[in-house]
């Protein structure tokens, strides 16, 4: 039997592990990196911001410490 997950849902699951702090900046940016991939192939990407916690907003595409949220 095939399962699937509502995109809405693993977004919200990506945005909580990006939010954690088990993650470092390399898997923070990967988590992001197939989280954006999976957004644009559905047709629901509308961005991302940079957390509070983010402390370089202008280093690589989502930040020296890849703290960004999925909107």
């Amino acid at each position: 039997m095939r399962k699937t997950i509502a995109v809405d849902r693993l977004r919200e699951l990506v945005n909580d592990r990006l939010a954690a702090n088990y993650l470092d900046a390399e898997g923070r940016k990967a988590v992001a990196d197939f989280m954006a991939d999976v957004l644009h192939e559905t047709g629901n990407y509308h961005g991302f911001v940079y957390t509070d916690l983010e402390t370089d907003l202008h280093a690589d595409h989502f930040g020296k410490d890849g703290r960004v949220r999925f909107l």
